[in-house]
C-alpha cells in the first residue's frame, strides 16, 4: 500500500481564522516548459522551469467574451458578442535554490525565464499533476532581486509573471515588401483608328462612352480617399451626382 509523508500544520491561534492544513514533504511543483523546441540536429530543446517555492495565489482572467453594443435611435443598443479574449495567468514567485537554502546562485534559473519570455516561446504550464487547457506566453515578466551572495550573484529574486493564451491555430504573420504599381489612368483616350470609324454614327456612339469611362475612374479614385463606416454609405450626399458632373464635363482624374 502506497504512502504519503505528511507534515501536520495547524492553524496559529483560535482567532487567526486560518483552517489546518495538511502538506506533504515533498510537493510537487509549478513547471513552465517550452512546446516544440528542435535544436540543429533536430533534437528536444525544451527548457523547463520549476518554480521551487510557490506560487500559491494565481489570477485568471479574460475569460469572458468581449462584447459590443450596437446603437439604435431613440432605443436601448443592442449587446452582441463581438469575439473572445485571450485568456491571462497572473502570479508572484519567489525563486531560491530550496536544497541548498538559498545559498547558491539561480542565474541558471533567470537566464532560462529570460530566453522564454525575450524569444516568445509557447510554453505548458502545470501545478503539480493540473496544467492549464491552453498554451501560453510569457507576456509580461519582471523581477527584483533580493539576496546575494559575496560573488554578487543573485541567491533570492522575487518575480511577476502574465502568461496569455497563445492559441493552437494561430497563422504566424509574414512581412511581404509591397509591390508598387503605377495606376493606369488615360488622359487623352486615343481616338479610333479609321478602319473602326464606319460612319459617323459609330464615332458618335464612341464620345458618348467616354463620360462613363471617366465617371468610373472618378469613383475609383474618390472610394480610395474616402473612409466608409459598416454601413458603406457616402459621408457625403450627392458626391456620386457630382462624379458624373464632372465626367460628362471632361474632367480627367489626377
Amino acid at each position: 500500500m502506497p504512502t504519503v509523508t505528511t507534515t501536520f500544520v495547524s492553524n496559529v491561534g483560535p482567532s487567526s481564522g486560518q483552517p489546518t492544513s495538511i502538506r506533504t514533504s515533498s510537493p510537487l511543483r509549478v513547471k513552465l516548459s517550452t512546446v516544440g523546441l528542435l535544436d540543429d540536429e533536430g533534437n528536444d530543446a525544451n527548457i523547463v522551469v520549476e518554480f521551487p517555492f510557490g506560487p500559491q495565489n494565481m489570477s485568471h482572467d479574460k475569460s469572458e467574451a468581449r462584447f459590443r453594443e450596437i446603437a439604435r435611435p431613440g432605443k436601448k443598443p443592442l449587446l452582441a458578442i463581438e469575439n473572445q479574449q485571450l485568456r491571462t495567468v497572473s502570479f508572484n514567485a519567489v525563486i531560491a535554490d530550496k536544497a541548498s537554502g538559498g545559498v547558491l546562485p539561480v542565474q541558471d534559473i533567470l537566464d532560462d525565464i529570460e530566453t522564454i519570455a525575450a524569444n516568445g516561446h509557447k510554453c505548458k504550464l502545470v501545478y503539480a499533476n493540473t496544467g492549464l487547457s491552453y498554451f501560453v506566453k510569457i507576456t509580461k515578466y519582471s523581477f527584483e532581486v533580493e539576496y546575494r551572495n559575496t560573488d554578487g550573484e543573485p541567491t533570492r529574486v522575487s518575480t511577476q509573471f502574465q502568461l496569455t493564451e497563445a492559441p493552437t491555430l494561430n497563422q504566424e504573420i509574414i512581412l511581404l515588401k509591397a509591390v508598387f504599381r503605377q495606376p493606369n489612368i488615360t488622359t487623352n483616350p486615343p481616338t479610333p483608328t479609321a478602319d473602326l470609324i464606319l460612319d459617323k454614327y459609330t464615332e458618335v456612339e464612341w464620345k458618348s462612352m467616354q463620360p462613363a469611362a471617366r465617371y468610373q475612374q472618378l469613383l475609383r479614385k474618390a472610394k480610395d480617399s474616402v473612409n466608409f463606416d459598416e454601413t458603406g454609405i457616402w459621408p457625403y450626399p450627392g458626391i456620386e451626382h457630382g462624379l458624373y458632373q464632372m465626367a460628362v464635363a471632361g474632367t480627367i482624374p489626377k
